[in-house]
């Protein structure tokens, strides 16, 4: 029970589990090195020409997938990894990663995304935390698990792509702001006539060419200075697809 031995049990589990792409040191801040709680559950799946493969590490849900670039482009309704890259859980909109990634947090879930050079498809790696990841701190953290994971998956389905470095601090949660204070996503969509008349605040990522993903949060407030309403405008990397509700 020594911890050079839950460090080589934990290394010979790795070997195996989600195919062996989760990171050692990046994946044990989270585990502790427990092999029973912390890699729980390890699934593979696969549509058409894209694979994937799904597994926890400690509370997290990780999705790791190599995604061909006319899956993508046809969005049919059974293929469901691009729909991993998602914010729907967090109040803050998506940050990028930055560090020379093409990546993003939200405090609550990450995502990067890695566009191969010699083939038409890209690596995804998505990660669904909860509420106790949403600091900076940790959302670096599993920023940095993130890349990592990337990085194994792009050797793995031989993607030749750039990588990042470290990654840098991240900041906190973002706050609402005035409409006409926008400078990021929402600076993008046009409001007019009687919409402006409801749109009491905005929350928005900032404009990044390494995002994949953007989102622009407005809303009215109610009797109780309460948000009673909200939309989005989302705009993965590659390729561009924008949806507003």
């Amino acid at each position: 029970m020594s911890d050079t031995g839950k460090g080589w049990r934990y290394k010979e589990k790795l070997a195996t589990y989600c195919e062996g792409l989760i990171p050692y040191e990046e994946s044990a801040v989270f585990t502790g090195l427990n092999t029973e709680s912390g890699l729980a559950r390890d699934e593979h799946q696969r549509f058409s020409d894209s694979r994937f493969y799904s597994c926890r590490v400690s509370d997290m849900t990780m999705t790791i997938g190599l995604i061909a670039d006319d899956a993508v482009n046809s969005r049919q309704d059974e293929f469901e990894m691009l729909d991993t890259l998602h914010s729907s859980a967090s109040d803050t909109p998506p940050k990028p990663l930055d560090g020379g990634w093409q990546g993003y947090t939200d405090l609550h879930n990450t995502g990067v995304v890695l566009p191969c050079k010699n083939r038409p498809a890209s690596v995804v790696v998505s990660i669904a935390g909860d509420e106790s990841h949403e600091n900076p701190r940790e959302a670096r953290e599993v920023g940095e698990l993130a890349v990592a994971t990337a990085r194994n998956a792009s050797v793995h389905w031989s993607c030749k792509t750039n990588f990042g470095g470290r990654i840098p601090s991240i900041s906190g949660p973002t706050t609402e702001k005035y409409p006409s204070s926008a400078m990021g996503t929402c600076k993008g969509i046009h409001i007019t006539g009687h919409e402006s008349l409801y749109i009491d605040w905005i929350k928005e990522s900032k404009a990044s060419d390494t995002t994949p993903l953007e989102i622009c949060t407005f809303g009215e407030f109610g009797a109780n200075s309460e948000p009673v309403h909200a939309g989005s405008c989302i705009r993965p990397l590659r390729p561009a697809i924008a949806v507003r509700d």
